[in-house]
């Protein structure tokens, strides 16, 4: 049985198109746990954690984590802020500066400080990725890297592996 690769990282790392090309090039199933949300609710992350609130969004990411925690031999991309702790599968960390990631962002995030968003999220980057670092199987860090050749490392490390 194939051991599932779980990608995380923080948002705007990437995570959903890596992901997808990942699955495509190793021929398996791809999950985007943000992509799941939004299917299950009509909303998306965001929406869901501004009117809803964070405990409405962790409920419901649980859920959705609770049934892929059963796949085996898939790819799974998860929220930026999701517990990977226990997820089976191989843990696949892509790492970018914070400044890099925040010039990526397709929005503001809905959990930082709204009188300095650009500030917190750059600190949020530093607070989490040596938490992150730890839990990681595999780490990509992803500054000058293209997703193709993301994708490249990581299969690299995987035949490594």
């Amino acid at each position: 049985m194939k051991d599932n690769l779980v990608l995380f990282g923080l948002p705007g790392s990437g995570k959903t198109t890596v992901g997808s090309r990942l699955a495509e090039r190793l021929n398996r199933p791809f999950f985007d746990t943000d992509q799941l949300m939004e299917a299950a609710s009509g909303l998306s992350p965001r929406q869901i954690y501004r009117m809803q609130g964070d405990h409405s969004f962790r409920l419901l990411e649980t859920q959705i984590l609770t049934v892929l925690r059963k796949l085996a031999g898939v790819v799974i991309a998860v929220g930026g802020g999701t517990k990977t702790e226990g997820m089976i599968g191989k843990r696949i960390l892509l790492l970018a500066e914070g400044e890099l990631l925040w010039n990526r962002r397709k929005g503001e995030p809905a959990y930082v400080d709204p009188t300095d968003p650009k500030g917190s999220f750059i600190r949020l980057c530093r607070e989490r990725e040596e938490q992150m670092r730890q839990i990681a199987d595999h780490c990509i860090p992803i500054d000058a890297l293209n997703p193709d050749q993301i994708v490249e490392q990581i299969a690299e490390k995987l035949r490594q592996a």
